[in-house]
């Protein structure tokens, strides 16, 4: 089991950044363009300090950027959008984080399509270190690392300890080669970041052995997550290649109140059962099955263990409610799959 992280060590987390991390490929040359998404709902300042970010990137390369508005029924986000000229709006008034996602692809206009969340500060050498994997013709998706951009409240803190979002100051490359050394466990694709920091070739969504994402997962819908882990999933069972590129990191703004970071933590646990359950339903991978019935529990007992001995600072309260999650997300997820199964029937008879 890894080190467990204690509150005491959350400042030292932030100012972590290698002093000899350097980028290992070469540029992607300067003429290839790129789209950039970035899925909203009803989060207008956050926008906005997003949007003055994005627009600040030290970079000649031609982008498009979109944002998704996935609640265009407040209104709320088009005065932000309006005050960014060549920023897109585009609308999608069905529910999720999927949906949205795949709704930014389908109005992308470049072979390069860049994704990050709304509530994130990226800085002025990002994109170009996000991309640079990508002149690399075998590579076909980039993550990069995800910092706090706080920890000043006990809800950011304990994100931080409960994992938070980077992944470390380690590059790494993965396979299928690498997906297949997993013969008895899941394959752990949420070792390599989320979509919150993230880039991709536009033609693996047309691959069918890859796909789009997955519009019964995610924020918005019942499983309240796991889209963008079961796409990396997707990716690499493809025949894709990831590239960890910690160079390429941002800062994430975690919830500061508590309440809303206990109902992140079981939205995640929830997201990470229909993920599973998704990979054992459609690709037949009963390496799911151990995964559910006895790592899980075996990683929920081990920490209930290290916080009765005082080993850990995260709270006993939520590890009983990320446990909760492993059942309430089997129900979860079959709601979310019954809901996107009637839109299919009601796409198909063009309703």
């Amino acid at each position: 089991m890894p080190r467990p992280i204690k509150i005491r060590d959350i400042a030292a987390l932030r100012q972590t950044i290698p002093a000899d991390l350097t980028p290992k490929y070469p540029p992607l040359p300067q003429q290839i363009a790129v789209s950039i998404i970035v899925p909203t709902f009803d989060r207008p300042e956050t926008l906005r300090r997003c949007l003055i970010a994005l627009t600040r990137q030290q970079s000649a390369r031609a982008r498009q950027l979109l944002v998704i508005d996935n609640h265009p029924q407040s209104e709320l986000t088009p005065p932000i959008v309006a005050a960014f000229p060549g920023v897109e709006l585009v609308c999608e008034p069905q529910a999720g984080s999927a949906r949205a996602r795949n709704t930014g692809i389908r109005a992308c206009h470049h072979d390069i399509v860049v994704m990050v969340d709304d509530d994130v500060v990226v800085p002025e050498t990002w994109l170009e270190q996000l991309l640079s994997p990508l002149s690399q013709p075998h590579v076909s998706a980039v993550t990069g690392q995800v910092m706090p951009l706080a920890v000043n409240t006990y809800a950011q803190q304990l994100f931080e300890v409960f994992g938070g979002l980077g992944r470390g100051w380690q590059r790494r490359e993965v396979d299928r080669a690498w997906a297949d050394t997993h013969r008895f466990t899941a394959v752990p694709s949420w070792e390599f970041g989320a979509t919150v920091n993230a880039a991709f070739r536009r033609e693996i969504f047309d691959n069918r052995a890859i796909g789009w994402f997955h519009e019964a997962l995610g924020g918005g819908v019942p499983a309240k997550g796991g889209e963008d882990t079961y796409f990396l999933y997707k990716v690499l069972q493809g025949g894709g290649t990831i590239v960890y590129e910690p160079t390429a990191w941002l800062w994430h703004e975690h919830r500061a109140e508590f309440a809303a970071f206990a109902r992140q933590v079981t939205g995640y646990r929830q997201g990470h059962i229909a993920h599973h359950l998704t990979a054992l339903v459609e690709e037949g991978d009963w390496r799911t099955i151990p995964q559910l019935l006895l790592w899980l529990n075996l990683y929920d007992g081990w920490r209930i263990q290290a916080r009765l001995r005082r080993q850990i600072d995260y709270p006993l309260g939520l590890i009983l409610r990320e446990i909760w999650g492993n059942f309430t997300g089997v129900w979860c997820w079959w709601k979310s799959r019954r809901i996107w199964h009637k839109r299919q029937q009601r796409a198909a008879a063009g309703l």
